[in-house]
């Protein structure tokens, strides 16, 4: 996360908007209310002024094809239709002058990057907790033609009740990027796209394998044993973390492994 020097309140038609979440490269989330239902939502804004006018400068010499605001309203169409479980909601999307709001559902529980950095890792079965049902989402994500691309810790979030979640799905294709050149994340990247290849739903399960090694072992080398965990899981993440494509289980393979490795615990 950055400084938040430069963050200033906004307003935004038809909702109460409170404190500031939290926020990084992709922009600022902040809490709010919608007026029309009562409920609590959270406020993402993306700003992408420099990307809608590039956009719109190439759409006005070509004089063909989609406008950027058409482009906009059929990506947030695919992306709302997205209704797993275990993925943050996107409710609508609001163009404003230069940039994007994404009116989101409320992960009251916070993040597995702030979960990271107060207890440093997590025990086996708060490992599959997390990395089952998310590899589960994956598939469904996968399957209606969407990757994800940049799956971490900070990716990852807690309804209330502490169910993992899913976040920021879809957010390079809403801003315009091209997936060729969609930002990554050290450490949790695919090595074939940190390579120059473009990033394939096997990208999402290396980066969601990734996040189990990490919370599994902490800062500390995967080949560091722990007493207590599973064999069987650690091949489980080894396996998804295979530097070929091609050799990684496909996200609902992954899911199975994981599931069969250990008993699932709540993530505390």
């Amino acid at each position: 996360m950055r400084s938040n020097i430069g963050v200033q309140n906004f307003s935004l038609p038809g909702y109460e908007v409170g404190q500031l979440l939290g926020f990084g490269g992709s922009g600022e989330v902040w809490r709010a209310r919608d007026l029309s239902s009562g409920e609590p939502v959270a406020l993402k804004r993306l700003h992408v002024g420099g990307a809608v006018a590039a956009s719109t400068a190439a759409s006005t010499a070509a004089d063909a094809g989609p406008t950027p605001m058409q482009r906009l309203h059929r990506e947030a169409a695919l992306l709302a239709s997205v209704r797993h479980e275990h993925v943050v909601g996107l409710r609508s999307v609001v163009p404003l002058d230069e940039e994007l709001v994404l009116v989101l559902d409320l992960a009251e529980g916070g993040s597995l990057a702030s979960v990271l950095g107060a207890r440093g890792r997590l025990s086996a079965g708060e490992v599959v907790t997390i990395g089952a049902p998310l590899a589960q989402a994956l598939a469904d994500v996968h399957a209606r033609g969407l990757i994800h691309g940049d799956i971490t810790p900070a990716n990852i979030v807690f309804d209330g009740s502490g169910k993992p979640l899913l976040a920021d799905l879809g957010v390079a294709r809403l801003v315009g990027e091209q997936v060729s050149v969609v930002g990554v994340t050290a450490g949790f990247a695919d090595p074939a796209v940190l390579a120059g290849a473009v990033p394939t739903p096997a990208s999402d399960v290396f980066g969601l394998a990734a996040v189990c090694r990490a919370a599994l072992f902490g800062g500390g080398p995967p080949q560091s044993p722990r007493p207590g965990v599973p064999a069987a899981l650690v091949a489980a993440i080894e396996s998804a973390l295979d530097a070929d494509p091609r050799a990684r289980p496909d996200p609902a393979g992954f899911a199975r492994a994981l599931h069969a490795s250990c008993t699932p615990e709540p993530v505390r």
